[in-house]
């Protein structure tokens, strides 16, 4: 049992064993007696006794589901667009002792006043590495890279592990990913990506940007839609973890005299029996006044013994 010490050792602190044991008993009690809130995507919210929110993405069949029906409905979208692949044309200028092209004369003559003898000429190229371009190549990435995560995470949505359709399904989802990255020009887009990426939001910005200016292709405002329900899955696979990883996250970074008042706050919730968090976001069953318990008790310099 832990042990109280008194104002004289207030300064004191809270010894790693028994830090480590508040952080347990905080984790069971909150898992116990708070309330999550998830959406469609798996987005969940748990709110602490202040208020303070913890967000983190739970696996479900459901998930799962929505996330081969997107696939299903746009999969053909993404080879139609690999298949008539835009490029930009880019000026070049190239510095050369013979004519290529036009000549860009301001700049031949700026070299030759330095004693150089060559051109300048004006080349075109067609660029395809464009935002919306890379954006594809990324989004074929991520929907491969997010099949083979359900697939990891299996004993979160099958614990049972007897459905056999879905990773069938997740299978398929991976192998047409993988087929598709394959091609050519998707792999150095996807190259590209992650030589000059470490998002898809930075490149949602240039083709934002692009769609306000009236030059997006017609064949992209499908990919632009899909973008609009990807983001969710995105942020599944580029972070969300679970409850666990989440709030042990949260507990490992608070302040010692913090860590105890949520783990006392929650400890004295436990001892008024059963009970369970409202939705309400700011206020629970049974909680009304405890903060202010818990408040008192910490003004009486009660600490624990190392």
């Amino acid at each position: 049992m832990m042990k109280m010490i008194s104002q004289d050792n207030a300064s004191q602190p809270i010894s790693d064993e028994h830090l480590d044991r508040m952080k347990d008993d905080s984790h069971r009690l909150i898992r116990e007696l708070s309330t999550v809130e998830m959406d469609k995507y798996g987005r969940c919210k748990l709110f602490l006794h202040d208020s303070s929110k913890i967000e983190f993405y739970k696996l479900e069949q459901e998930q799962i589901d929505r996330f081969l029906d997107i696939v299903k409905k746009y999969g053909k979208i993404f080879v139609h667009l690999i298949q008539n692949l835009k490029s930009e044309s880019v000026i070049q200028r190239i510095e050369t002792d013979h004519v290529i092209g036009g000549i860009d004369f301001q700049m031949t003559r700026s070299i030759r006043k330095s004693g150089n003898s060559n051109v300048v000429c004006i080349s075109y190229a067609r660029n395809m590495f464009t935002p919306e371009n890379i954006l594809l190549g990324a989004v074929i990435l991520g929907i491969g890279a997010l099949a083979e995560k359900f697939k990891a995470k299996r004993q979160e949505w099958d614990p049972e592990g007897i459905d056999s359709f879905r990773m069938t399904m997740l299978d398929d989802v991976s192998a047409f990913a993988h087929f598709l990255q394959k091609d050519r020009f998707v792999s150095k887009l996807i190259r590209n990506y992650h030589e000059n990426y470490s998002s898809i939001e930075m490149l949602l910005q240039k083709v934002q940007s692009k769609m306000n200016y009236g030059k997006i292709g017609r064949n992209y405002l499908k990919l632009i839609e899909f973008l609009q329900i990807w983001k969710y899955w995105d942020k599944i696979l580029s972070g969300g973890g679970t409850l666990d990883i989440k709030l042990r996250d949260f507990m490992d970074n608070l302040k010692q005299h913090d860590l105890y008042e949520m783990w006392l706050f929650y400890k004295i919730l436990d001892s008024y029996g059963e009970m369970k968090q409202k939705k309400k976001r700011r206020n629970c069953a049974g909680h009304k006044g405890l903060t202010g318990q818990v408040r008192s008790l910490m003004k009486s310099g009660l600490q624990f013994h190392r």
